[in-house]
């Protein structure tokens, strides 16, 4: 269901003609999966572009640190956050991951 299997699984749907429908896929690399696959919950480009929008231009904040959950869906939403948070001449001030399961945040929190 998650964008890591659906990335792995979308080009055997394509190349076996099988319609592949996610309904929380939302890495961006998926919008060029192929003909066969469909998703129905927008794409982590949106996503992260509406939640730097807000930040920078609603709520004012210049200056952020990002920690993202390493698999697709948090590089992709992270990637997409930070290339409109910058563009918008927001400042990343660091970036730090987690793992699935990690449950202990205090080193990358130490960092930030």
């Amino acid at each position: 269901m998650g964008s890591s299997a659906a990335l792995a699984m979308a080009p055997i749907a394509v190349r076996n003609k099988v319609v592949f429908i996610s309904p929380t896929a939302s890495n961006p690399k998926l919008t060029m999966a192929g003909d066969y696959f469909f998703r129905v919950c927008p794409s982590d480009a949106y996503e992260g572009e509406f939640v730097a929008n807000v930040a920078y231009n609603k709520l004012k904040v210049r200056r952020v640190s990002i920690l993202y959950i390493n698999n697709d869906y948090g590089i992709g939403l992270k990637d997409s956050f930070k290339k409109v948070f910058e563009k918008l001449n927001g400042d990343i001030i660091s970036e730090g991951s987690f793992n699935e399961g990690d449950s202990d945040f205090r080193s990358q929190l130490a960092k930030i």
